[in-house]
């Protein structure tokens, strides 16, 4: 009788389902507000700001995530799945990006590539010039730094600045936030980072024009912001080595 009971309560569990957890990352971030559906059960959930979530499901289940901005993904519940927390990648649904129309009525400001670019570059080479020692480098600066900064040039005229009214991060700001707080500070820029002290302010002009909201520097969104340059200094590196001859 009593083996009965546990059998039919254990049966009772299962079928109620178990909880998944996971956390949802695209290529440079965590990512917020994806929708994630238990296909078998209809029911659904959004990522937090941190791209966490919760979800009931059993095993065999397919979840499915979902965005305007990314691919689809798939997956299928496995027992492992449901014993620890998951992690799930998004790409970019580059396609889709194209098709977002902007409102009519909005007239944004005129983007002049070449200005901008001229005036980059200037302001880079300008400060290695003036400020040598802080890149370990003699006032004739080394044709790999300018290799690399040549490199990040054209990457940003793919990129532009939001419109939206926000402040975002500059190289002198990520530089005091190395120099005066706790969290970062030169052993992290040697690991995780892996940015050596004559490639630091490089590396801070790299990550300025990314636009980092200054939202970021907030004490409680600072493992946020970690987070991202962990993701930026990769990239970085990339450039660093296509860039060297």
């Amino acid at each position: 009788m009593y083996k009965l009971v546990f059998l039919m309560l254990c049966v009772g569990c299962c079928a109620q389902g178990q909880t998944l957890n996971g956390v949802v990352y695209t290529a440079n971030s965590r990512a917020a507000n994806i929708t994630v559906t238990n296909l078998n059960t209809q029911k659904s959930t959004h990522t937090d700001a941190e791209g966490a979530f919760t979800l009931t499901a059993q095993v065999h289940d397919t979840l499915l995530f979902t965005s305007v901005f990314y691919q689809k993904l798939k997956f299928t519940v496995t027992p492992n799945s449901l014993s620890q927390p998951q992690s799930f990648h998004l790409m970019e649904q580059l396609n889709q990006l194209e098709e977002v129309t902007v409102d009519q009525t909005v007239t944004p400001k005129a983007f002049n590539k070449d200005a901008y670019t001229n005036s980059l570059q200037a302001s880079i080479l300008e400060d290695i010039k003036n400020h040598p020692e802080l890149y370990n480098r003699p006032a004739g600066t080394a044709p790999d730094l300018i290799l690399i900064v040549g490199k990040i040039i054209s990457l940003f005229h793919k990129r532009k600045p939001a419109e939206k009214e926000v402040t975002y991060i500059t190289a002198k700001q990520l530089d005091s936030l190395f120099t005066h707080t706790e969290l970062f500070n030169v052993s992290l820029l040697k690991n995780p980072l892996h940015i050596t002290t004559d490639r630091k302010y490089i590396f801070y002009y790299y990550c300025e024009k990314q636009y980092l909201n200054t939202e970021l520097l907030q004490p409680e969104k600072q493992f946020l912001l970690l987070d991202k340059l962990v993701n930026y200094s990769k990239q970085f590196h990339e450039l660093s080595k296509t860039s060297t001859p």
